[in-house]
């Protein structure tokens, strides 16, 4: 009776089952599926058969196969002699004391299957390692990283000595400072025993400390080239070479050796920095713009192209030359400082302190003194005249204030216009000298005299976004007339 009930719970089980089956949508083959699990392995091979390890030292030991390949790897570790060496859960093995021990890996799987490796404590020495030779540079931090072996050595610490610390210091962790240029030799020693070490030869090398551009900025017309000269300092580091960029390449691009493309208006920064060492930088700004052609004398000037722009004019000369003595000097100077006119042409302030001449301007002298004579000689016969120009829509018609150069000295003097319009009335400012203007409904007629030479000058609204500025045809060469646009 007992084993009909048996038969008759098993038959309803099973019916169960089958229904939960069938109205969870599985079949019994992915039942089947799911509740499988990796093969027992029939054989466990492991990654050494024997290893050493140093009193207090570590060792891992590992599985490195297991056949049929897709059986489990899982192991137990375990110590034939836990005294001598312990092992963890994860196979690292510790040495305790002097001896022998089997380490021994079971199958999770299969207690029947296992496989041995022999493990040797021992009181092992440490060999230290580190590069036989570097380079390091001043301003630059450099590391020589020693190791110490073999696997399984217990103190594997290290501590580092410069023999010079003058050319370069080190720190505890192998990091080099260096000083100044020259040799010195780093040592390793192993913290267990100074006699177990290892040296490296240290090459200092001397870095560039610093690089400077002559100018700061420097002004380009489309399509030109130009190199800036660059100091480099110290005068002999290890090396020159330096690379150079360009922050802008559609304004200026800069070749290997730093010369400058201007491509089109506008700005950019060139960048030298230093090939080796601590990488120094220097820069300087360039600003590009194109040269106006002039129809009939006449420049447009479109704001909506450009955002400012420069006209400048030099009078044609001849170089000239001019002898004085110092009795002349003391004559005609007096208390050592006077202006004279060249030529109807140039305002020069010159200096004669002690008879000693010094053209305060700059350089566009040739000085040379013999006996009692001082001869003077001017590189050119120059008249500066430049005046700057913003595009401004509103100047003509709506009256605001406007200041026009038309001649600027040498000597920074020079002859200014400044226009206001008021009550659609143009007037000149009281600093107007020699200047007379003619207002013709959107056009000024601007005619300046100084210093025997006259300029004339029309300044007249086009449309909202372009002015035109000209100037008597003949003047454009003879006064080397030239219109510098900037973005």
């Amino acid at each position: 009776m007992v084993q009909t009930r048996k038969k008759w719970m098993a038959l309803i089980i099973a019916a169960a089952m089958a229904f939960s089956v069938i109205g969870l949508g599985l079949s019994t083959e992915s039942v089947s599926a799911a509740s499988k699990k990796a093969p027992k392995p029939k054989k466990i091979y492991l990654k050494a058969t024997s290893k050493r390890v140093d009193i207090k030292g570590k060792v891992r030991v590992s599985v490195k196969s297991v056949r049929p390949k897709n059986a489990s790897k899982k192991v137990r570790w375990k110590s034939s002699n836990p005294r001598i060496a312990r092992v963890s859960k994860n196979g690292v093995v510790t040495g305790k004391r002097t001896g022998k021990v089997r380490i021994t890996a079971t199958s999770k799987r299969s207690k029947r299957v296992k496989k041995t490796i022999t493990i040797r404590v021992k009181k092992m020495t440490p060999r230290v390692k580190i590069a036989s030779k570097a380079t390091a540079y001043t301003g630059v931090k450099k590391t020589v990283k020693a190791t110490v072996g073999p696997k399984g050595v217990y103190n594997k610490g290290v501590r580092y000595k410069s023999s010079n610390r003058n050319i370069a210091t080190v720190s505890s962790k192998g990091v080099i400072t260096p000083k100044k240029k020259g040799t010195v030799t780093i040592t390793a020693y192993s913290k267990e025993n100074k006699k177990y070490r290892d040296k490296c030869r240290v090459t200092v090398r001397q870095s560039i400390t610093g690089m400077k551009f002559a100018v700061a900025s420097k002004e380009m017309q489309t399509g030109t080239t130009a190199t800036n000269a660059l100091t480099i300092s110290p005068s002999n580091p290890y090396s020159k070479a330096v690379t150079y960029t360009s922050s802008n390449q559609a304004v200026a691009t800069v070749n290997a050796s730093g010369t400058v493309t201007a491509v089109a208006p506008g700005t950019a920064t060139i960048t030298a920095t230093a090939k080796y060492g601590a990488k120094k930088t220097a820069s300087y700004k360039v600003t590009v713009y194109d040269v106006l052609n002039a129809s009939n004398g006449t420049y447009t000037l479109d704001e909506s192209k450009y955002s400012s722009y420069r006209v400048s004019a030099v009078r044609e000369g001849k170089p000239a030359s001019i002898t004085l003595t110092p009795a002349d000097i003391d004559n005609l100077f007096g208390n050592g400082n006077a202006g004279f006119d060249w030529s109807n042409a140039m305002s020069v302030r010159d200096n004669f302190p002690k008879a000693a001449f010094n053209y305060n301007s700059g350089n566009d002298y040739i000085f040379s003194k013999s006996g009692n004579k001082v001869t003077i000689k001017f590189s050119d016969d120059v008249m500066r005249t430049s005046w700057y120009y913003v595009p401004d829509k509103s100047f003509v018609m709506e009256g605001n204030g406007y200041t026009l150069t038309l001649f600027q000295m040498a000597d920074g003097t020079g002859e200014q216009i400044s226009l206001t319009m008021q009550d659609n009335t143009l007037k000149a400012g009281s600093d107007t000298k020699g200047v007379t203007l003619e207002k013709n409904g959107d056009t000024i007629e601007v005619t300046a005299t100084a210093r025997g030479t006259t300029v004339n000058a029309t300044l007249r609204s086009v449309s909202a976004t372009q002015y035109t500025v000209s100037f008597d045809p003949s003047y454009i060469s003879k006064y080397q007339v030239e219109v510098k646009a900037y973005k």
